[in-house]
């Protein structure tokens, strides 16, 4: 991670493994080629052999590497000759995001990087058929990098569901819980007082998967007649396990997780903790990256002061379990989810959905469709909160609740076309049942 926030490939995640490449065994040797001008940027960040890219497992030894791997320079700085049109496009770059850099080859680098991001949005764009992604302060990362944590591992836990879940049950929940006379085709939950907390910021942490349920419990936790109250996704973040025996189950933590396992912590533990009580702490900037299990704060509070020290320390929320808002889909493109049926839940209570957030690091603004992010499960790296949809225009659209600060997208929300799986909204939905104590 250098100091201005740009990952290096040395920090990203196996595109082959989605797993993280530790420091202690780094990618080591070969190229990734980006085409700038007539020049290629060489970067370190992968080993090859004969030709081909080796990604390297997190517990590759280092001497075993060392032997069959051939170290290259860092970078090649390309040799280029802008037009005065991307001079000018640079400088503006620079001044707008207030950017400066470590030396005059550094500077040529990002350049190099930030050139052919242009390129690559302008073919985004075209796919997409209207503009959705921009320049960013993030424009001149490298190749391959993200700009942001994600965090949804599946780990085998659509298995353990797939053949027994519960789906939910819209009219039971309508006859206990608040209900909203929607306008007929637009569902916007922004627009009811407290059913939504303020978008938060998941930092350079995997732990997205904790923050689409904490924001699920919290609206549910309202519309069941609670106050509203701000959750602890550090909480979720810290504890939740993916296997029951404590000696053997490690954390989630930064490394990523599941929904379905974080309501299961929840329904097993105390409850869900107020943000007051047990704020976010892991780190926001990338000088501080974790995205593991090892550098995940521990999970180390009292939760037994939640029932002693009520009076004090205020609400919390109990999970009595979950239920799905769609038939989930696990395998392949999952281009037949039922759109109706989730629409039909997000008229009675918002939901929390894992999606395929490949694109999204470069959004600014506008409506993503399925033909630039697809709803294939197996691209499914990223958990958020479904919040509405608006079917009454040319081009109806889902909103989307995303955790990487009111600085991202359209003040933290992102709209994604309505009438397709685009980026897999439907396929895993769910909808917490909650008890609570108020």
């Amino acid at each position: 991670m250098d100091e201005y926030g740009s990952k290096t490939l040395d920090d990203e995640l196996s595109p082959l493994t989605k797993e993280q490449i530790r420091p202690c065994a780094r990618w080591r040797g070969a190229t990734a080629m980006i085409a700038v001008g007539a020049a290629a940027v060489i970067i370190l960040g992968v080993a090859t052999n004969g030709g081909h890219i080796d990604f390297k497992d997190a517990a590759t030894d280092d001497a075993a590497a060392a032997a069959t791997t051939e170290v290259v320079p860092l970078a090649v700085v390309p040799d280029v000759e802008y037009t005065a049109a991307e001079d000018a496009e640079w400088i503006e770059f620079k001044a707008r995001f207030r950017k400066s850099y470590a030396s005059p080859e550094d500077e040529a680098l990002k350049r190099s990087y930030y050139h052919a991001r242009v390129a690559e949005l302008a073919e985004k764009n075209a796919l997409n058929g209207s503009p959705v992604f921009g320049v960013t302060a993030h424009a001149d990362r490298a190749p391959g990098t993200s700009a942001f944590a994600r965090g949804r591992k599946d780990r085998g836990m659509f298995e353990t569901y797939k053949d027994s879940y519960e789906k939910f049950d819209v009219d039971e929940w309508r006859s206990k819980a608040k209900n909203v006379d929607w306008e007929d085709g637009q569902v916007d939950w922004r627009k009811v007082d407290d059913v939504l907390t303020p978008v938060k910021n998941q930092g350079q942490c995997g732990s997205c998967w904790a923050f689409s349920t904490t924001e699920q419990v919290e609206s549910q936790f309202y519309l069941a007649g609670g106050p509203p109250v701000v959750l602890s996704a550090q909480q979720v973040t810290s504890c939740a396990k993916y296997i029951d025996d404590p000696e053997e189950g490690c954390c989630f933590g930064c490394g990523g997780g599941d929904v379905t396992v974080a309501y299961d912590y929840i329904k097993g533990a105390i409850g869900l903790s107020p943000a007051a009580y047990w704020p976010y702490t892991q780190a926001l900037t990338p000088d501080e990256e974790c995205l593991g299990p090892f550098c995940t704060n521990a999970c180390d509070m009292d939760l037994s002061e939640l029932v002693t020290e009520y009076d004090y320390i205020g609400p919390y929320a109990t999970v009595e379990g979950y239920a799905f808002a769609t038939d989930p889909c696990g395998e392949g493109l999952c281009a037949d989810q039922d759109l109706g049926e989730l629409a039909k839940t997000i008229q009675a209570t918002p939901a929390a959905v894992c999606v395929n957030a490949g694109a999204w690091d470069d959004y600014t603004g506008g409506v993503l469709r399925y033909d630039a992010c697809s709803g294939a499960y197996a691209e499914i790296d990223h958990c958020v909160q479904l919040v509405g949809y608006d079917a009454t225009g040319e081009e109806p659209y889902w909103i989307v609740r995303n955790s990487w600060s009111t600085s991202w997208g359209e003040d933290g929300y992102i709209r994604l076309q309505m009438d397709a799986n685009t980026c897999g909204v439907a396929d895993e939905a769910t909808v917490a049942k909650v008890g609570g104590v108020w």
